[in-house]
């Protein structure tokens, strides 16, 4: 009847004890952060950049003695751990690795759910903190969705050497145990380092990505985001190509008329139905696109299907179709356009990808994989085996756009997360400010 409520902060949060008059702790919060979203969005949008953060091993943690443990690992090093499951084995194509990972993932989070543990499972997944397997990393983000829809599942992915012994990667499995809320971590000279989102200032400069006479590829680009961003294009320089493709063979009567209106200003507007997860017409698209016009500058790829469904009753091919067109798919992109000098390649990615959504688990892997591949190609920009700066984008949803949602759910989002759907002119000035960051 009578409660204590003990308030300290640290590192930019709160810590909560609520004690009884004893001074018993009844329940202990931490790593509480609030923000007032309205005063600060208000007219511009809220960016957030992921950011690796050293957090040594001792710090916080969890109740580790009372969950069990499911360990996973691709490319690695890691036979010799008792009961560790391989996920993928490093041969054939890496989007096919990266599916195989998430049919893996999705078997044994359906046994676990329909074995109704009493206690909590960890489910730790091991990847390579480089190489091509780098990408299994965007995992975490099924793993996510995974706690959402059954919050006694934890999930972990661990980033480490992959030529380190079994024994070594065993002792970083164990040390991670007792933090099983932080699902994202990596080893980097020999610092333990967890994945945070930090708020990025936009940026004053005005600086767009596009220019005069500049041929631009937009997948997806028939669709709500897509379109918008075309109209964008042409209404900031003259005289753009802009090649849109979608699965339809033919556009309807209003997307259509948007088309006229984008060539009434000057643009040359293109429409060719083509599937991203088909290899050979990705690479018959790019080269016809630089043997018609000359060049391709840029490339957007906002290419996607939503098919969702709780994990327990997501169906294999339900899993595979909605990740295609966003693995496969972009992969096909980049090698076909590998040796183009584009200025830029810019990922529409969505906030399931960065946080997980309860009923999107393989859509939030297929999100999250274009996020660390964004982070790869940048890498192979430095090396010279890329041209044109990567970018990938979480899109919450948009007021207009194809990713919409009814009224009532987004009464409900508001008043659940404070988040509004965003207005085109708010998503414009986003990509201008994370496009102009770097």
């Amino acid at each position: 009847e009578t409660m204590w409520a003990v308030l300290s902060s640290a590192d930019g949060a709160y810590h909560i004890e609520l004690c009884d008059e004893n001074g018993e702790v009844c329940v202990r919060l931490t790593g509480l952060t609030a923000r007032f979203l309205e005063e600060e969005t208000e007219g511009k949008p809220l960016l957030l950049q992921p950011k690796w953060q050293e957090s040594p091993p001792g710090e916080g943690g969890g109740q580790a003695e009372s969950f069990r443990y499911v360990t996973l690992y691709g490319g690695m090093n890691a036979e010799d751990i008792n009961g560790a499951v391989c996920a993928a084995d490093g041969e054939g194509p890496i989007e096919d690795r990266y599916d195989a990972c998430a049919a893996e993932l999705s078997a044994i989070v359906k046994r676990l759910i329909k074995e109704k543990q009493k206690g909590k499972t960890l489910i730790q997944l091991l990847v390579p903190d480089r190489g091509e397997d780098n990408v299994l990393a965007g995992l975490a983000a099924f793993l996510k969705t995974a706690h959402l829809e059954h919050p006694k599942l934890y999930g972990q992915v661990i980033q480490a050497d992959p030529d380190e012994s079994a024994s070594a990667l065993l002792a970083k499995l164990k040390e991670n145990r007792a933090h099983p809320e932080q699902a994202e971590i990596r080893y980097e000279a020999g610092k333990r380092l967890v994945r945070n989102w930090r708020h990025l200032p936009a940026p004053q400069s005005g600086t767009v990505p596009w220019k005069d006479e500049g041929v631009y590829l937009l997948t997806g680009g028939a669709g709500g985001i897509g379109l918008i961003f075309a109209e964008e294009i042409a209404s900031r320089v003259k005289n753009a190509v802009l090649v849109l493709t979608g699965r339809a063979e033919a556009l309807d009567e209003e997307r259509s008329a948007r088309l006229r209106r984008l060539e009434a200003t000057g643009a040359r507007v293109l429409y060719q139905p083509v599937d991203v997860t088909d290899r050979t017409a990705v690479i018959a698209l790019v080269r016809g696109i630089q043997e018609e016009h000359g060049t391709l500058d840029g490339i957007i790829h906002g290419a996607g299907v939503i098919a969702d469904n709780y994990i327990l009753n997501q169906t294999e091919n339900e899993r595979k179709t909605v990740m295609a067109p966003k693995v496969k798919g972009l992969i096909n992109l980049d090698e076909a356009a590998k040796d183009v000098r584009l200025d830029f390649f810019i990922l529409f990615s969505s906030l399931a990808g960065g946080m997980g959504n309860p009923g999107q688990a393989g859509y939030a892997a297929a999100n999250a994989f274009m996020d660390v591949y964004a982070a790869r190609r940048n890498r192979l920009v430095r090396d010279n085996k890329r041209s044109g700066q990567t970018l990938s984008v979480n899109w919450p949803l948009w007021e207009e756009g194809g990713m919409r949602v009814d009224k009532e759910t987004e009464r409900l989002m508001y008043e659940q997360t404070g988040m509004k759907a965003m207005r085109s002119a708010s998503g414009i000035q986003a990509l201008y400010a994370a496009f102009a960051s770097g």
